[in-house]
């Protein structure tokens, strides 16, 4: 009937095709260059992380040759001490330039030229006063182990104590043993602080993957972010849907510990925000098109002496209400063809007009007499359509539900044929599929 939505499918002239592609270009630069930035940063990050962590891993060795250098002192000038000073000087030296990277080895070389400290250091003279200090570095040696690696060696720790508690004892009763249990207490105690550093790495790289995970959110923080306002923007529902889901699965595995997890699922997320954001830069560069194509259509019905009423932006689509002289009201939906074509339609076209017309004196003739005929109406839009010419839009012949075959009728060529499209009034936009939202 002729009361039915009025389609006219349009195509960009040349000019208006090389500005889309370009702008289009310009968007992919844009992103290419932000991705290139964030390289960059994250690369300078990585480098810093790096060296904070050798320079933590430094001081921390250091600390721990402190008392070692100590008990160097005490035995200065004794038979075979020439050497192990050089080989003190030269692990401290290693340490300290960053050529010991291999940090078990050089606890194990610390702990060899600790045993032949104090065996330069137990003598017969002065037994007691030696042993006493060999307890005491025994204390310290234990006391010397952080939080971290401590935490979940409380059994072995205990058991380190109370070794050192009889060590004491046998010290003070000059008793023979105590050289005997001196070895096993400086095996246990090396053990002990084998293990505990591991456990302090563990605990250290735990917490290296969350300030790694914080990184890596905060640089695709502001991504996601803006995918999601371009989403509901271009009422992209779906993609809005599936941004949230990934956002919600990353920060329960966060939460719940699961850092691996996480961290995968943000380089995941980082590969389909690639992906998004391409189909996003494509709904804006449709988007810009019916801005400008809703403008020239303004102009053009102004020109035909049509009063502007009103216009509404649904983030799917542009709506603008015009009254001709003669009080018939036109309400016309402007959409990129992308968000309105179905699996069915087979049109070339870059953006569709949809019109509902009120009051014009053939619509309602036409639903008292149910005739499909709308002639004066599609002269109208014909002479607007012919104005929109000037601004590079090439609009299509003017189709409805019913429409007679007129072998007159204005056609587009045959490769950019066009052809009726059914539907609601244009004020309800049409249902559209995942890959058409914008």
């Amino acid at each position: 009937m002729s009361g039915s939505p009025k389609y006219s499918y349009v195509l960009l002239e040349a000019m208006l095709s090389a500005a889309r592609d370009q702008a289009r270009a310009q968007r992919v630069e844009q992103r290419r260059q932000r991705d290139r930035d964030l390289a960059r940063l994250a690369g300078q990050r990585a480098a810093q992380r790096a060296a904070d962590r050798a320079d933590e891993r430094r001081g921390s060795t250091l600390e721990r040759l402190g008392p070692l250098r100590e008990l160097a002192e005490q035995v200065r000038g004794a038979a075979g001490f020439a050497a192990l000073e050089r080989s003190l000087g030269a692990l401290v030296s290693a340490v300290e330039s960053g050529r010991a990277t291999d940090h078990d080895q050089t606890m194990r070389e610390a702990e060899r030229i600790r045993a032949g400290l104090l065996g330069l250091r137990v003598t017969p003279d002065g037994r007691a006063e030696q042993r006493a200090r060999a307890v005491a570095d025994l204390r310290t040696r234990l006391a010397d182990v952080d939080a971290d690696g401590r935490a979940e060696l409380a059994g072995v720790e205990a058991g380190c104590s109370a070794l050192i508690v009889r060590l004491e004892q046998l010290a003070a009763d000059s008793n023979p043993g105590f050289e005997v249990l001196l070895g096993t207490a400086e095996h246990d105690v090396a053990a002990f602080l084998r293990r505990a550093a591991d456990t302090g790495e563990r605990a250290r790289a735990a917490q290296r993957d969350r300030d790694e995970l914080t990184e890596r959110w905060a640089a695709l923080e502001e991504r996601a972010q803006a995918v999601l306002r371009d989403a509901n923007d271009f009422d992209a529902k779906e993609l809005a849907q599936e941004l949230e889901q990934r956002l919600a699965e990353i920060a329960a595995a966060a939460e719940g510990g699961r850092l691996a997890e996480a961290l995968a699922a943000l380089n995941a997320l980082a590969q389909w925000l690639d992906s998004a954001e391409a189909e996003l830069d494509e709904l804006a560069v449709a988007a810009q098109q019916c801005t400008d194509l809703a403008a020239a259509l303004r102009q053009a019905m102004e020109h035909q002496g049509m009063l502007f009423l009103d216009g509404e932006d649904l983030g799917n689509r542009l709506i603008l209400r015009f009254q001709r002289v003669n009080g018939a009201v036109y309400t016309t939906a402007v959409d990129a063809w992308s968000s309105t074509r179905t699996a069915a339609d087979d049109a070339q076209a870059d953006a569709v007009i949809s019109y509902h017309v009120e009051g014009e004196p053939d619509v309602e003739h036409a639903a008292l007499t149910g005739s499909a005929n709308c002639d004066h109406v599609e002269e109208f839009l014909g002479v607007v359509h012919g104005e929109l010419a000037e601004f590079g839009f090439r609009a299509g012949e003017v189709h409805w539900e019913g429409k007679p075959p007129r072998d007159s009728a204005r056609q587009l060529p045959a490769a950019q044929s066009t052809e009726v499209r059914h539907g609601a009034a244009p004020a309800t936009p049409p249902a559209r599929s995942r890959g058409a939202d914008r």
